[in-house]
């Protein structure tokens, strides 16, 4: 699908302070720079209302706007399905490879876009969102009021969400990881983070985010392990930050796999045959599994299940069961 575009956003740390054309290249990596130089030359990009300059220094609350004309989306994946509609609260079971809301080249080949679509939906509110390459439960309200309550703190607090996730390694004990998220400095990668093991209770630091979350091995096949990831916090990133972090890579992760330097590759489009033997699969294998959470309205408890998709059950087959799940509940202090 392709269609006329109009695109605006406010620059925030830690874009203030940079060149215009330095921050369209690295925040909207779709486009390549010199197709950024010449959209500025051309006067299609605005900042605060006004035609720009490639070198023009960005200050913290500039509005910067942009057209871009009929840019052809890439395919994705539109089977999503279903999984509870009340007329308040809706779930979806959304594949991989599909974008939850439109950013970059993604517009009309998103979540949003297909609801608003296939159900007519108005409105389209987010509770919870994935990553365009993990599949698995997505929670939505209907109206404002509703992701308003979903919102509040307590009720967040009352939210279970258990993911599973492949991981590279034979994971054989179960671990509680505690400690911080933090930029990952010593990576190319600007939006890449770095687990850091430690007490949350003890003072964070600087730029460091707490988190929670424990993990519990299911499956062992091949040099793999299927975990179980049942959030105690909620971070960008979190789980596969983690794992990477405690030494156990996220199956077909380009970031946080066993070589980040396949994310550029894959961005350039010069994957090599290695780089898809050293992935295994097209996408990270994550899967948003259970979620269970207080009702806005009635306070009822809503519980919802996911199955693991074909593509992740394929690598670890059934039979190498070695641990049952966890139950539904959250993580105790001495998982």
């Amino acid at each position: 699908m392709s269609e006329q575009r109009f695109a605006r956003t406010l620059i925030q740390p830690p874009w203030s302070g940079r060149a215009l054309l330095d921050v369209l290249a690295e925040r909207f990596a779709y486009q390549s720079r010199e197709t950024w130089f010449r959209l500025i030359r051309q006067g299609a990009i605005l900042v605060n209302g006004r035609p720009s300059q490639p070198a023009q220094v960005l200050a913290s609350g500039d509005r910067v706007e942009y057209t871009l004309e009929r840019l052809e989306e890439p395919p994705v994946r539109t089977d999503y399905r279903v999984l509870f509609d009340d007329g308040v609260v809706l779930a979806i079971d959304k594949p991989g490879d599909l974008p939850c809301h439109p950013a970059g080249r993604f517009f009309q080949n998103t979540l949003w876009a297909l609801l608003r679509r296939d159900l007519g939906l108005t409105e389209v509110h987010f509770v919870n969102r994935l990553d365009r390459e993990t599949s698995g439960i997505v929670l939505l309200a209907r109206d404002p009021a509703a992701a308003r309550r979903l919102g509040q703190p307590s009720r967040r607090q009352q939210m279970v969400k258990d993911y599973l996730v492949i991981v590279e390694g034979d994971l054989r004990e179960a671990i509680h990881a505690r400690g911080w998220l933090t930029d990952d400095t010593g990576s190319a990668l600007r939006t890449k983070r770095r687990f850091v093991p430690g007490d949350p209770a003890a003072a964070t630091p600087d730029g460091a985010e707490p988190c929670d979350t424990a993990f519990t091995p299911l499956r062992h096949h091949a040099g793999m392990t299927l975990v179980q990831a049942r959030l105690g916090t909620g971070r960008m990133h979190q789980i596969r930050a983690t794992l990477l972090g405690l030494g156990f890579p996220v199956v077909g992760d380009k970031v946080y796999g066993r070589d980040e330097t396949c994310y550029l590759r894959f961005i350039d489009k010069t994957l090599t045959d290695a780089d898809r033997q050293l992935l295994r699969l097209e996408r990270q294998a994550l899967h948003a599994w259970r979620l269970a959470f207080p009702h806005p309205v009635s306070d009822a408890l809503i519980a919802l299940e996911s199955p693991l998709p074909p593509d992740l059950a394929a690598l670890v087959p059934e039979p190498h069961l070695t641990a049952r799940p966890s139950p539904p509940g959250r993580p105790s202090a001495d998982a």
